[in-house]
């Protein structure tokens, strides 16, 4: 396939206009772009807009949002996604619920040319498999919208993982809130990005903590592929929110925190308190926090990928959300037998 001229321009249609759909724009305390909408509104490789929801008092509300933030594109508000075999933009973002995730996609793929589905990708392995499998008939370009792996910082401790800075990993830790599809997908990915492919689930158990409706909370053990383990827990949202990660390898450690844009890397020392020991010592901190936006750069991504004409992304693929979503579902299951 040739590429695509590096000055060439895109339409987007959004569907869904909630809070990451686009009114997460106007948290005043939030890295801009905050939202998919944030992300293109103001890009000037994005040619026109198409923003659809079946509510109109969301609407409504994206309406005013696109006038607040002066917007000068091009906008077309519209009531059904069933328009997008009329409007054929290049690029669709899926954001509704992830019951309507299978339906959407499906619909549209024939029609563009590259699409960003929040997770879940699905509520089940099979729709989640398929809409990996018919974006590749179409050669559709398919990005899972797990936002961190957009921060330079996870790709940083990944790479510092891999090239053996803190020695062989033995085990890994990771807190979450807000349940196991909402937020815990999140926390299983980036599991899998940093550490590889998770073999087996030893256990899983329930939790009282609370969640969104439907959703629930787990604490779990986990083995990687390669032999270390990790250990999934929950906490209570009302308290505080929380996405923390910590990888102890044999030489030291990273933790992750402030929701993935803070990295603390610990080394082993020699024990300034009891003789024969070693212990952990801060010796860098990777500080992502005030100046990165994830939307921002998966926009960016994506549109790098349709210049090129790359079919499969290389940093959250539609096959990362297929894992990632069998692995909750398989920790749902075993927490209720």
């Amino acid at each position: 396939m040739t590429n695509i001229e590096k000055n060439s321009e895109y339409s987007v249609a959004i569907v869904g206009l909630g809070r990451i759909g686009l009114q997460m724009e106007l948290d005043e305390k939030r890295v801009k772009p905050a939202t998919h909408f944030g992300s293109y509104c103001h890009n000037p490789r994005i040619s026109k807009l198409f923003l659809i929801d079946n509510d109109s008092e969301t609407l409504d509300k994206a309406r005013n949002a696109a006038e607040k933030l002066g917007v000068t594109k091009p906008i077309e508000f519209i009531s059904d996604y069933s328009e997008l075999h009329r409007i054929k933009p290049d690029i669709l973002v899926v954001a509704t619920n992830p019951e309507s995730h299978r339906e959407i996609l499906v619909f549209g793929v024939p029609f563009v040319k590259a699409i960003i589905c929040e997770k879940p990708i699905a509520t089940n392995v099979v729709d989640a498999e398929y809409m990996v499998d018919i974006c590749e008939k179409y050669g559709v370009l398919l990005v899972m919208d797990y936002c961190r792996r957009f921060l330079p910082v996870i790709w940083q401790c990944k790479e510092m993982i891999e090239s053996g800075v803190i020695g062989e990993v033995r085990h890994m830790s990771g807190l979450y809130t807000a349940g196991i599809m909402n937020s815990g997908s999140h926390l299983i990915d980036m599991l899998r990005c940093l550490n590889g492919n998770i073999k087996k689930i030893n256990c899983s158990e329930k939790t009282g903590y609370s969640c969104p409706d439907g959703d629930v909370n787990l604490n779990a053990i986990l083995t990687f592929d390669n032999g270390s383990y990790g250990f999934l827990q929950s906490s209570e949202a009302k308290d505080y929110a929380i996405f923390d990660i910590n990888v102890y390898g044999s030489k030291g450690m990273i933790s992750i925190s402030n929701f993935g844009f803070v990295a603390t890397i610990k080394n082993a020392e020699t024990c300034k308190t009891f003789g024969g020991y070693k212990e952990l010592s801060e010796t860098k901190v990777i500080d992502n926090n005030s100046k990165v936006s994830m939307w921002g750069n998966l926009a960016s991504h994506v549109i790098e990928c349709l210049d090129s004409g790359l079919k499969i992304s290389d940093k959250s693929s539609g096959a990362d959300g297929f894992e990632s979503v069998k692995l909750v579902l398989e920790l749902i299951n075993r927490s209720e037998h």
